[in-house]
């Protein structure tokens, strides 16, 4: 066992009995990490940053969550525990280094000591929301999926220009939407499959959830200075609600669509 009674839930879940189609979902929101990891051999301060999770993506998700009346799914665990955005065969999963940063508690990991990172926080955030999407299905409800991610300003000595990025793959219909409405808005940056690609199949969670079922879905990176404080997150999520409560009605999105 990994978790003991101290440890918090692996699921953080807002607005549970929400009846909207929407469903909201942040896979690095939490920095939680298990009493019996002692801090993966990290300072505190190294547990900030944004190697550790999605800085202010907690926070918006809840605010948004609230205006939208929708429901909202965030990993507790830190990324560095396990990236609940990776496939468990993938090495970023349990990632040894992050940002040129060493993780010890993540080197030479036992197979055992990697299976239960796996069963008791990676495989019940995402049967989860496996049953949500399910649930919602047999009630003739197709549900809209939104990923919500937070990118740091600087990386690798790169200063990033974008406020915003909205990320697709192979289903643009949401994305397309959001892409529009947003570049109307001539003092953002709005960035098109940046500062990551959609395409890269890197990520797990919209891929697995949505894609391979054809429900619309969408993911969207918040530059992190811009929600790091309170003002920040009540701009954004309001910035957010007023684009999806109008695109959310689009019959396009209330469909399935294979691809």
């Amino acid at each position: 066992m990994l978790l003991n009674p101290n440890d918090p839930n692996p699921i953080f879940i807002y607005n549970k009995n929400s009846l909207s189609p929407l469903i909201l979902l942040a896979d690095h929101g939490g920095r939680a990490i298990p009493q019996k990891l002692n801090n993966l051999g990290l300072s505190s301060n190294l547990l900030k940053l944004h190697i550790a999770y999605d800085i202010g993506i907690k926070n918006v998700g809840i605010k948004l969550a609230q205006y939208l009346d929708s429901m909202f799914i965030m990993n507790h665990y830190s990324r560095l525990v396990i990236d609940c955005n990776r496939a468990t065969s993938s090495p970023d999963c349990i990632s040894p280094i992050s940002d040129n940063i060493l993780i010890p508690g993540n080197n030479n990991l036992l197979s055992t000591e990697q299976l239960f990172r796996v069963t008791e926080i990676y495989l019940p955030y995402h049967n989860y929301i496996n049953n949500i999407i399910n649930h919602s299905l047999q009630n003739h409800k197709v549900p809209i999926l939104v990923s919500l991610h937070s990118f740091t300003p600087v990386m690798q000595g790169y200063q990033r220009p974008w406020h915003i990025g909205i990320l697709w793959n192979r289903d643009k219909r949401l994305a397309t939407l959001m892409f529009n409405l947003l570049k109307e808005d001539t003092h953002l940056c709005v960035g098109d499959n940046q500062p990551y690609s959609g395409q890269t199949c890197t990520g797990y969670t919209l891929p697995f959830h949505a894609e391979s079922l054809g429900i619309p879905h969408v993911l969207i990176e918040l530059k992190q200075d811009l929600i790091d404080h309170e003002d920040g997150v009540c701009f954004w999520a309001k910035k957010l609600f007023s684009l999806l409560k109008g695109i959310i009605l689009n019959k396009n999105l209330h469909q399935i669509k294979k691809h």
